[in-house]
């Protein structure tokens, strides 16, 4: 009679599983060269900010807001094939690029948002000027301006994109929540947004991450943070 084969039993943790979706912050404090960008998950904190997930989270600079659909990152490396004229096939692959990237719709329109969307750091030298002041045909509002153009440095600046699993507790069961942190975040497209009958407008933003040199190899485009217990 025939062996009859079976699949390999697979070893499963469904705490694993990642559902829910990311958030962004901009202009976080970058952490030191080696060192991991500390997110706190307490139940109380002055800078505490409530995303997806049954604790809040403490983290340094300014929350993107609202946003829909889907927020990405992702990481693709780029390699030189090193070919001798005595094998057929290649010998060797050599690192040769790397590219890191986030990209994310934000939902909340406004002039402040968008500009920290823009290329540069809002807090150090921003591609575009922002400005208030009062609405001369309606004084309860305020206009915000947005202005935009002129050859300018960039300035990159730290990202942190955080997802909580939602499954988790508060008595710490499961990932605590997985942490993307850009060193050098630069927007390098602009924005894109649609305006459409019975659809949310909104602010399409990718960034691209620079090199931070001054860092150790290795640890130079970003690092990705699986908290977890155990």
């Amino acid at each position: 009679m025939a062996t009859v084969r079976t699949l390999q039993t697979a070893s499963t943790l469904p705490n694993l599983i990642q559902v829910g979706p990311g958030a962004l912050w901009f202009g976080v404090t970058k952490p030191g060269d080696v060192e991991i960008l500390q997110v706190s998950g307490s139940a109380s904190g002055a800078q505490a900010q409530r995303i997806y997930g049954p604790r809040p989270f403490t983290i340094s600079g300014t929350f993107a807001g609202s946003t829909i659909g889907e927020s990405t990152f992702s990481y693709k490396a780029s390699f030189v094939d090193i070919h001798i004229e005595t094998s057929t096939a290649k010998v060797e692959k050599v690192l040769n690029t790397e590219k890191a990237r986030c990209n994310f719709s934000m939902a909340e329109m406004s002039a402040e948002s968008i500009q920290r969307a823009m290329p540069g750091n809002p807090a150090n030298g921003p591609v575009a000027e922002l400005t208030t002041q009062v609405d001369p045909y309606s004084s309860i509002q305020t206009v915000h301006v947005l202005k935009v153009g002129g050859l300018r440095l960039t300035t990159p600046q730290c990202i942190a994109f955080i997802s909580a699993n939602r499954r988790i507790n508060l008595t710490g069961d499961g990932p605590f929540s997985y942490v993307f942190c850009g060193y050098n975040a630069v927007s390098t497209e602009g924005f894109e947004t649609p305006f459409s009958r019975g659809r949310e407008s909104l602010w399409r933003v990718s960034f691209e991450m620079i090199s931070d040199t001054a860092r150790s190899l290795g640890d130079q485009l970003f690092q990705l943070c699986v908290r977890q217990v155990g």
